[in-house]
């Protein structure tokens, strides 16, 4: 009973003592009969004091009832079973990429749970294993053979971790993860990744070049203006330079357009063509190479130079044509004229060209024509002997060339001693019946067939 209930209990008691008192003094009631009453009347703290006592005993019990409730005492659970060890080897796991799987390694910690659901299994070390292999699955299919280590590293983290099976008979971990390829798998990548990495560089380069190409044509070499700009950007101090490759800046330009020199720039690169000529510096149609003169004279560069200042056409020399002897390209020009150089018209042609040879001042490689072409030397006694019968000469005294013989039959040779000794004094006497070459007269046309003034 606490404090509050005692003070009651006290107060109730002194008013029954004090109150019958009270009456029999102020009544000069009986002393009997004034003990009687007061003993009656202490009952009633008596009672209340029991009933204090009662609830507060009630109240006491209510909270250590409640408090039993509320930390009821602890279960003691059964030992946990001790994990069981499974080893994995080499078992193959898809990638990201279609036909290479990863080689998949580990060790599998398993144990039973306590009770477990249904029937039991008869093979719960098989349950663990399939589920380690059914969660590694998970992340090896979206890794990449090329970043197996970073995969590997990533199911070490996440198979660290005890989970059931998806019947929750098993609880399963796996450590000591590797993860591999096959070696055959392992070449193919690394030849793959060569090959892509040389194909980005190869497609770079293509890139560079065919960037390189439509820089040149479409904007340096656009027009001969646009080249010669160009040139004269790259060396800005060489003005005189520039002005002396007009005319190859113009042939390339064209030459990478398909299109016709204009007639300005082979009008500027005749002027300058000439007044180099004329001052003798030698700076022809480009680089600067060749004698200068203006009389019919090449330079360097395969253009060729004359009085009224218009340029022959380009010269284009074919190295092939250097390792060939003067027979050979002599029967070649036969061909494209459609001779057979085997035949009399052939034969003919080919006596005719070694005196001009000969006249030349190149015997010997007149006597190489000859023997290739069945002549003999014009120093033999029967050098022009036309009398027998494979003569090319016709009786009426014309070869099939339309040229007239002397009779005789060896007027094409005669006179050989005195020919010879013209030729020493500085003039040439042509045998009766061949052609006298006429000295080439420029055309006054400029490469494209038209007239330059």
């Amino acid at each position: 009973m606490n404090s509050e209930n005692k003070v009651l209990v006290a107060f109730i008691t002194a008013a029954c003592v004090l109150v019958p008192t009270g009456i029999a003094v102020g009544t000069g009631m009986n002393g009997w009969l004034w003990a009687l009453i007061t003993l009656a009347l202490l009952t009633i703290p008596y009672l209340v004091a029991r009933k204090l006592i009662d609830q507060n005993n009630q109240r006491r019990m209510q909270r250590e009832l409640d408090t039993v409730t509320e930390h009821p005492a602890p279960v003691e659970q059964p030992a946990p079973l001790p994990y069981q060890q499974e080893d994995v080897t080499e078992v193959a796991l898809p990638s990201s990429v279609a036909d290479y799987d990863f080689l998949f390694s580990a060790t599998v910690w398993w144990r039973p749970v306590p009770n477990p659901p249904g029937i039991p299994h008869a093979n719960p070390g098989g349950l663990a294993i399939d589920s380690v292999l059914s969660r590694a699955r998970d992340i090896t299919a979206q890794g990449t053979p090329e970043r197996r280590t970073v995969v590997q590293h990533k199911l070490n983290a996440v198979l660290g971790t005890v989970l059931r099976d998806e019947t929750g008979r098993v609880e399963s971990m796996a450590n000591n993860v590797a993860l591999t390829l096959s070696e055959a798998d392992l070449r193919r990548l690394r030849k793959l990744s060569d090959v892509r990495k040389d194909e980005e560089v190869w497609e770079h380069e293509r890139n560079h070049e065919r960037n390189k190409r439509t820089y040149l044509s479409d904007d340096v070499l656009k027009n001969p203006g646009s080249a010669l700009v160009w040139w004269l950007a790259n060396n800005e101090t060489q003005v005189e330079q520039a002005v002396k490759l007009i005319g190859p800046l113009a042939k390339l330009s064209a030459a990478a357009t398909g299109t016709d020199v204009p007639d300005l720039y082979l009008r500027l690169a005749s002027e300058q063509y000439a007044a180099d000529a004329a001052s003798g510096s030698g700076a022809g149609f480009g680089s600067g190479a060749g004698s200068g003169s203006s009389t019919g004279s090449a330079s360097g560069n395969g253009y060729h130079a004359f009085p009224d200042g218009a340029f022959s056409d380009f010269t284009v020399h074919f190295p092939e044509a250097e390792h060939r002897n003067t027979t050979d390209l002599l029967a070649d020009l036969m061909t494209a004229l459609d001779l057979d150089p085997d035949s009399d018209r052939g034969a003919l042609l080919a006596n005719r060209f070694a005196k001009l040879v000969d006249t030349a001042g190149k015997p010997e490689e007149a006597a190489e024509i000859r023997r290739r072409f069945d002549h003999p030397s014009p120093a033999t006694p029967d050098t022009d002997r036309d009398s027998g019968p494979d003569s090319t000469v016709d009786p009426d005294g014309t070869d099939p060339a339309g040229d007239t013989v002397s009779a005789g039959g060896g007027g094409s040779h005669a006179g050989n001693g005195a020919q010879q000794d013209e030729a020493e004094n500085g003039h040439v006497v042509r045998p009766h019946g061949d052609p006298v070459e006429t000295p080439f007269q420029p055309t006054g046309r400029d490469l494209n067939g038209h007239h330059v003034d």
